[in-house]
């Protein structure tokens, strides 16, 4: 009979939808939740239980870890008991405990092509924020700092190969953090502010095509009305709420099915063509 290795048991615990059913909209969560996807795809780490918590009412697994109301957080039972690991609840601090405990899985890149990424898609999100939350009154800022991460996506500095992501084929640590804060740029901008990703932006669309096409992006994806939800919270405006009252009352229809936006305009080839 053949000996089988004792896994690590790992418990994922992330936000869980305004519907109750779908995974929230905390790109944080998707970030790890899309990391340990990546990982235990490679074989270099178990699959995790991933179990979405509402906060105001947590699950008993989650309350007896005592801590904070804050997600996600990571729990890993190892294998061998000896071997201590303390739950985790900053998204920074779980990427770099699984990146400790089971290495690879991710496309390594040079130095160089990290920090031109980094330095490229450092500020979208920070102004998309600011457009969201109605700080900033247009979207010039934010189409400035979208063109940039096209510009970058577009040179030729560096060999990303066929797969499209922001340093080579396959994604790396960077693409976990980005590509979930770029899809709810996506999403909420032309759902709260009528902003789209201009379709000339044919890289940054290729990029997105890119994680659309990864299957641990889009079973860590938060569903459109989910992301809207989430960001009309946070504008807080009397509109915003009553908007946010309304799309509640729909999702929570019988006839409501999560939609996902995952198709890209024809110019920014390879395509997926919506019906």
């Amino acid at each position: 009979m053949m000996n089988v290795e004792p896994e690590d048991e790992i418990v994922l615990f992330v936000k869980l939808g305004y519907d109750g059913q779908s995974l929230g909209a905390c790109h944080q969560s998707q970030r790890v939740h899309m990391l340990s996807r990546l990982k235990a795809s490679a074989k270099v780490m178990p699959f995790p239980r991933v179990v979405p918590v509402n906060t105001a009412k947590p699950p008993k697994e989650f309350t007896e870890l005592d801590m904070r109301l804050r997600l996600p957080v990571l729990h890993v039972t190892p294998a061998a008991m000896e071997d201590g690991f303390d739950p985790l609840d900053s998204s920074d601090d779980i990427v770099v405990a699984l990146e400790g405990r089971y290495p690879g899985g991710l496309c390594t890149s040079n130095s160089q092509c990290e920090a031109e990424a980094d330095q490229a898609s450092r500020d979208f999100f920070s102004k998309f924020c600011f457009l969201v939350r109605g700080v900033a009154k247009e979207s010039s800022h934010l189409e400035t700092e979208l063109q940039t991460l096209n510009n970058f996506l577009e040179s030729s500095s560096c060999e990303r190969g066929e797969g499209g992501f922001l340093c080579g084929s396959y994604p790396s640590l960077l693409d976990c953090e980005i590509l979930p804060k770029l899809h709810q740029v996506r999403v909420a901008a032309q759902a709260l502010k009528g902003f789209s990703i201009p379709p000339h932006f044919s890289s940054l669309w290729r990029y997105l095509h890119a994680a659309y096409s990864c299957t641990a992006f889009t079973e860590s994806c938060p569903p459109d009305h989910e992301i809207i939800l989430h960001w009309l919270e946070h504008c807080g405006t009397p509109e915003a709420m009553k908007q946010s009252r309304k799309l509640l009352s729909q999702i929570g229809s019988e006839r409501h099915q999560p939609s996902y936006s995952f198709s890209i305009p024809a110019k920014a080839t390879p395509v997926v063509i919506d019906d």
